[in-house]
């Protein structure tokens, strides 16, 4: 009897786990390519970490090109971006409220970014604008909790921006889109 209540439970957590994992979507860096907004070339660093700026309101991006086809993406309502910031050294900017902004576009190539349709302003291709992502202050979008999003098809990419020279490299920590 005790074996069966343990297989029974263990059968329970499995489909918890199950069905907690359906109703988020994390997106998987590590074959993804980042991109340079000013050469529009790939970026020399890591799949989610941006070559170092070259000004202040330079821009970096990952294309989602490795999406399932069978996500219904409307669904999805909210969303989490967590960022690091770096300054030139290449220490850590703890607090970098107010230094980076990043959008979540529909379309868009790396080569084209700078042309309609935008994937830097808010409007109908891009369905997340956020200001003021970081470490800490008041933002959403880097919180636990996430941001609003309304979804109408799969997210074509992500791109961040510095707002501030003493952000010299940013790395995308984590994008997560949730149900609920």
């Amino acid at each position: 009897m005790k074996k069966i209540a343990i297989v029974l439970a263990l059968f329970l957590i499995v489909g918890a786990v199950g069905l907690f994992a359906q109703d988020r979507y994390t997106i998987d860096f590590s074959k993804l390519q980042g991109w340079g907004h000013d050469d529009k070339t790939a970026t020399e660093g890591n799949n989610n970490r941006a070559a170092p700026f070259k000004r202040q309101y330079d821009g970096w991006g990952v294309m989602f090109t490795n999406l399932p086809a069978n996500i219904n993406w409307s669904q999805f309502n909210r969303v989490v971006v967590k960022v690091k910031a770096f300054n030139r050294s290449g220490r850590e900017l703890r607090d970098a409220y107010g230094q980076i902004v990043c959008s979540i576009f529909y379309e868009g190539t790396p080569s084209n970014w700078d042309t309609p349709p935008s994937v830097w302003s808010a409007g109908p291709n891009v369905p997340l604008k956020a200001d003021n992502i970081g470490a800490a202050g008041p933002t959403n979008a880097s919180k636990d909790a996430g941001v609003a999003i309304a979804l109408t098809k799969a997210p074509g990419g992500i791109i961040v921006q510095n707002t501030s020279d003493m952000v010299h490299t940013i790395e995308i920590v984590e994008v997560t889109f949730f149900k609920n």
